[in-house]
């Protein structure tokens, strides 16, 4: 019983520890009672058994597993007597053994305990999505985001295909990656390798085995891995993967065709009239540029349509556009300038050169580009010349279409934890794509101190 004053219970977050005056003397009066209780029963010797094991050799049914232990115990104690181990293997073939020893040599064994580390504590589920970010956040007129039952729904069935997914393709990974690479073009392939080579294993670890957290915005998430929280850049981290997409399913496409067709001429010109193009007067006139890079186009009409989905027809009107990631719909406002840099960006003469720079202009029109996605209340001036749709979608025309945000966490975010398609650079670890915000062992650390 000591004095309450005396006691100081917060040295330590968890109240495992605690400190307290006079310690001297009171583990001096530990230590005095224990030497008393200690002497008072040397008179009387009592000593607690344990039961013991007899296993015969001659048994009908022997159990191999536990057999063995039991000779690697006896082996392993070299300090027995001879004496001992003649009487155990003259007269018979039984081994006693105790259930102590037995337990002690497994190592698989329930009994060893691992040592308690509330610095390694984490409690994370990838299927519960009541425990993310946007259950704590409220909208001023839709109240909390995490009560839309639609969204925990498909949130819950997004996060169960992550996991089925990611178990698959752990195994398999190398095989089916030089099964894409075999029907490629040598030039493809390098490209692919490429990126293999720039691929970053510790990220890929991240990003395979991570644990959504939410969202801050459309331009960043948080994770969770392990015992660490990292800052994802979304549009960097989109560009990549539609990039990779792109050259892993090299004229494998399925296409997404446009609800009405758009004008190359017309696109290049509304292109060109946005200041941020970069046009002046002195590169020429609007309609001849428009004209060259449309006929331009309609000369490579078969190279886009075979290898990469985009459809153009004699008339220079776009008629589909690749399907990268199922059920995402790129933003579309961005069309324009896209075509411009087809027309422009593109090295058309080299044919390595060409994919790569393709696939970048195709990566940069897929990427998530917030302000960039056509709304539902465009005037119909503008839904005639840039508000595409793609057909299959006419059906859920009605419906209220998903916003940004839940496209991401549950469209795009289980396509980067799949480890075929999505081979993250080192770059990612430097240019502030992934940024390590808090580590649980330092926190600790703090917390303890």
């Amino acid at each position: 019983s000591i004095d309450p004053r005396n006691v100081d219970v917060n040295v330590h977050p968890t109240k495992r520890e605690v400190m307290f005056l006079h310690e001297e003397s009171i583990c001096e009066t530990l230590q005095k009672a224990f030497e008393d209780r200690l002497a008072s029963t040397s008179s009387s010797r009592t000593y607690l058994t344990q039961p013991k094991l007899m296993i015969q050799s001659n048994s009908p049914n022997p159990i191999t597993k536990l057999s063995e232990s039991v000779e690697n115990t006896i082996s392993s104690r070299t300090n027995l007597s001879e004496r001992n181990m003649k009487s155990n293997s003259s007269s018979t073939n039984t081994v006693t053994l105790s259930l102590g020893d037995i337990a002690d040599n497994q190592p698989n064994s329930s009994s060893s305990s691992t040592p308690y580390r509330p610095n390694k504590l984490v409690r994370t589920d990838d299927r519960n999505p009541s425990g993310r970010l946007e259950a704590f956040l409220q909208h001023p007129d839709k109240g909390v985001l995490g009560d839309q039952t639609k969204s925990k729904k498909r949130s819950l069935q997004g996060s169960q295909s992550e996991n089925n997914s990611s178990e698959q393709n752990d195994d398999n990974s190398s095989s089916k990656r030089a099964k894409y690479r075999s029907s490629k073009l040598l030039s493809v392939n390098s490209l692919i390798d490429e990126i293999d080579k720039e691929s970053h294993s510790g990220l890929c670890e991240l990003f395979s085995h991570h644990t959504f957290v939410g969202l801050i915005n459309e331009n960043f998430a948080v994770v969770q891995h392990k015992t660490k929280l990292y800052l994802f850049n979304v549009p960097q981290i989109s560009e990549r993967f539609m990039f990779e997409q792109i050259l892993r399913k090299f004229g494998e496409h399925f296409r997404a065709r446009l609800a009405e067709p758009a004008n190359i001429r017309d696109l290049v010109i509304l292109a060109l009239e946005n200041p941020n193009s970069g046009f002046s007067r002195e590169d020429g006139d609007k309609e001849e540029i428009a004209k060259f890079i449309s006929e331009l186009l309609i000369s490579k009409a078969d190279l886009l349509n075979e290898y990469f989905a985009i459809e153009i027809d004699e008339n220079g009107l776009l008629l589909s556009l690749p399907e990268l990631c199922p059920n995402y719909i790129p933003p579309l406002a961005w069309l324009p300038n896209f075509i411009l840099h087809l027309g422009r960006d593109v090295d058309w003469d080299d044919e390595q050169r060409c994919f790569q720079s393709l696939a970048k202009e195709l990566s940069l029109l897929y990427k998530v580009l917030p302000g960039w996605y056509l709304s539902d209340d465009a005037s119909s001036e503008n839904e005639s010349k840039d508000s595409i749709v793609a057909a299959d979608d006419k059906s859920s025309k009605k419906e209220k279409k998903p916003s940004l945000q839940w496209i991401i966490q549950n469209i795009l975010f289980p396509k980067f934890r799949n480890n075929l398609e999505f081979s993250p650079p080192r770059l990612f670890a430097n240019n502030g794509a992934v940024v390590e915000i808090a580590a649980l062992e330092n926190l600790y650390k703090i917390f303890e101190r």
